[in-house]
């Protein structure tokens, strides 16, 4: 019961209700007092008509005595009875005492009473003026109210309009600089590819050459230990000549031109490729992968997530840029529906003031060096595959950038 009756007041009391009930109620409250000046007046001029009908009496005038008992004698009650009996006395020859006393009597009452009433409705009447100015004083207040409030609407309407071209500014200058970057990118892509077709033609030569040393080896009458060295020192030779076509291919597929390449995607693949290409810039820090031989693929461009992840380890590379020794640590999680990786590392960390803003564009950490646009394009792509990007940090201990990725639903 109390629920219904609290919900009947918070219905009641909805916006929608405030103005038709304040209508009502200053409708209701005029009404009051307009049939309350009519009832004033009317019993004013009752009075007044009493008093007079009294002195008429009392002065004994024949004229006016008959004049007032015409008047009286439209009454009900007693005066109606008096009058009417004061009338054939008057027409006999004349009004005796015993009849001027009762009907002074009479009046006296009556007049009394009808001031009386006049009384309580002239409280009555007071009290709604009181009420009046009191409501008019309110309605001022809440005038003044209104209109502060207004003029602070009319300032935050204003501040939203100036703070929403300053977001269309920005907008502005965020897809101009993306043009550009892609402009760049576009530009970078098209040098690496030459540089990585440049690199493979003599890098073919280099292994050819070095396969035919270790045949030509293998034939030479040369003492056991020299051989075993040269074909050890040509086995190293092979496997860094090996290990520089595998980057160059890395970085061919990086290069690629942009096309819808949706599908199946081995996130290990991924992975070691963006962890050869950023070799070169783990100058104090050593990559260590732990990635489960049965990580389920998941769908998406593995080129796109191949930039994620390489922007994620170069950001870790940067960070442990001071330390001598520093260890960078990528880890692959299989979560059933889905699968999580973790970029930790030990570096420097990222002050609290500061991680709530690395998600905003051209916000860096870096300097000139930095664009600011990394992990900005890096959570757009993450969450375009439906995934989620998120950081923790903590200064001089380092930071984990954790990746989580839905698997491939069976075809």
């Amino acid at each position: 019961m109390l629920r219904g009756v609290g919900g009947l007041s918070a219905r009641l009391l909805r916006p929608a209700w405030i103005g038709p009930l304040v209508f009502a109620a200053l409708l209701a409250f005029a009404v009051w007092a307009v049939a309350l000046s009519i009832t004033v007046r009317d019993l004013r001029a009752e009075v007044e008509t009493h008093v007079g009908w009294l002195r008429a009496v009392t002065e004994g005038e024949t004229p006016a005595l008959r004049s007032a008992l015409e008047a009286m004698a439209s009454r009900e009650g007693a005066i109606g009875d008096q009058s009417r009996e004061g009338l054939r006395a008057l027409n006999d020859g004349g009004v005796d005492e015993a009849w001027t006393s009762a009907t002074v009597r009479t009046l006296r009452g009556e007049t009394g009473r009808l001031s009386a009433e006049l009384g309580d409705h002239w409280s009555e009447l007071s009290a709604l003026v009181v009420i009046a100015l009191f409501l008019a004083w309110m309605l001022s207040a809440l005038y003044v109210v209104a209109r502060r409030q207004v003029m602070q609407l009319d300032a935050l309407r204003a501040d939203l309009a100036r703070r929403l071209g300053e977001l269309a500014d920005r907008d502005r200058e965020l897809e101009q600089r993306l043009v550009e970057l892609e402009d760049r990118d576009r530009v970078l892509r098209t040098v690496a590819a030459s540089i990585v077709h440049e690199i493979n033609n003599p890098l073919t030569y280099v292994s050819l050459n070095l396969s035919t040393v270790q045949r030509e080896l293998r034939a030479l009458d040369v003492p056991e230990d020299v051989t075993e060295r040269l074909m050890r020192m040509a086995g190293r030779a092979v496997d860094g000549a090996d290990r520089v076509a595998q980057i160059t291919r890395d970085l061919r597929d990086l290069t690629l031109p942009d096309a819808a390449t949706e599908g199946p995607v081995d996130l290990a693949q991924v992975l070691g490729a963006s962890a050869r290409l950023s070799s070169g810039r783990m100058t104090s820090a050593v990559v260590e992968l732990e990635i489960p031989e049965s990580l389920p693929p998941v769908e998406g461009d593995a080129r796109r997530l191949e930039q994620v992840f390489l922007n994620l380890l170069l950001n870790a590379a940067d960070a442990c840029r001071e330390k001598s020794r520093a260890r960078i640590r990528v880890r692959a999680e299989d979560l059933g529906d889905r699968v999580a990786i973790s970029v930790e590392d030990d570096g420097e960390g990222i002050p609290a003031a500061v991680i709530e803003r690395v998600y905003e564009p051209f916000f860096t950490t870096k300097g000139e060096e930095g664009t600011g646009l990394g992990l900005y394009v890096s959570k757009h792509v993450v969450e375009a595959h439906g995934g989620l990007l998120s950081i923790v940090s903590e200064p001089k201990r380092g930071t984990t950038v954790r990746v989580v990725l839905p698997v491939r639903a069976p075809v």
